[in-house]
């Protein structure tokens, strides 16, 4: 398990700083976090914190806490700035927001430390009024790629499932990459092992136990995967959700829950990992990279539903919006 997810971002605006803020509020996990904002003097920091107030919903106006100390916007957004003062003094103030309920963001967060953050932002000047953002993101578990293949072998899942998911992997890599282009946060490494989990327990929606046309399960498989199903449940996204969060992930569950990304889901306010995921696994059959159009013919033909229901439709629209959203700019995959 490591907990450090990081990735940079180059910002060439002030416009671009803010939007970065902006989405990096649908990028947490946590309703109560600290994070912690470094560079040097007139390296946008404040103007990150507009975004990200911008993210939150805050309507007040964020300004530079340096002579406030410390501004508050209801129980959600707590502002510090830590310039003005020593070690001593700036440990001091921090203790007294320690309780803070909501994303406290500490600028000049080197001047001390005392205090754990969830969130590490660093702003570097590159020039050209360019900048490098370095984001450490330390709140969320991650499984390795060492425990994901240990939990594919523990369920027995079949080959077929393996090659799918590892396409859908690939795909969340290519539409995290171009979101930090877009100067959009994302948290890469939990997307991606996400993805290599999200059809864990894909099996317990099967119609048999007995198999199908892709693989056919010896004794032994059938009999672990009956066990999962009275363990776990159904849906496998729910039933796979269960089993992350009791092997301690319950974020990567989290973003698992919902990819299949039905309209009522509705996507548009969960975060961008869980975006991401419903996305990408719409753009791959079985093992073969699609456009959404291909992929959802090919799920009414296997499954033999309706082309004309309204749920479908509804379905259907909701992720050709999701791309749209994700790549304005569209992407070839």
């Amino acid at each position: 398990m490591s907990n450090l997810d990081q990735y940079t971002i180059y910002v060439p605006s002030d416009q671009k700083m803010r939007l970065l803020g902006a989405s990096l509020a649908h990028s947490l996990y946590r309703p109560r976090l600290t994070i912690d904002l470094v560079g040097d003097l007139g390296a946008g920091k404040t103007t990150f914190v507009q975004g990200l107030a911008h993210g939150l919903r805050i309507e007040t106006p964020v300004t530079s806490p340096t002579f406030a100390l410390e501004e508050r916007h209801d129980d959600r957004l707590c502002h510090i700035d830590l310039c003005r003062l020593n070690k001593e003094a700036s440990e001091q103030l921090l203790r007294h927001s320690d309780d803070f309920p909501g994303i406290r963001v500490i600028e000049w967060a080197n001047r001390s430390t005392a205090h754990d953050a969830d969130l590490r932002i660093t702003i570097d000047d590159v020039g050209n009024d360019a900048r490098r953002i370095t984001i450490e993101c330390r709140d969320v578990a991650i499984p390795t790629d060492q425990e994901i293949h240990a939990l594919w072998d523990e369920v027995a899942l079949p080959q077929h499932i393996r090659n799918h998911i590892t396409q859908v992997s690939l795909v969340t890599e290519k539409v995290c990459k171009d979101l930090l282009r877009q100067c959009r946060a994302v948290r890469p490494r939990a997307v991606r092992a996400a993805a290599l989990l999200h059809d864990l327990l894909r099996f317990v929606d099967f119609r048999s136990m007995q198999g199908d046309e892709y693989f056919i399960p010896d004794a032994r498989t059938t009999a672990v995967w009956q066990k999962m199903k009275e363990q776990f449940g159904t849906p496998h996204e729910p039933a796979a959700a269960r089993l992350l969060t009791e092997q301690g992930f319950p974020d990567i569950a989290r973003i698992v829950s919902t990819h299949r990304g039905k309209s009522e889901d509705d996507l548009m306010h969960t975060t961008i990992e869980q975006q991401v995921l419903a996305y990408a696994d719409k753009r791959v059959d079985l093992d073969k990279i699609v456009s959404l159009d291909e992929r959802f013919h090919s799920l009414i033909d296997r499954h033999q539903k309706n082309a004309s229901d309204p749920k479908e439709l509804a379905w259907q629209e909701s992720m050709r919006l999701l791309e749209r959203n994700l790549l304005p700019d569209g992407l070839d995959l």
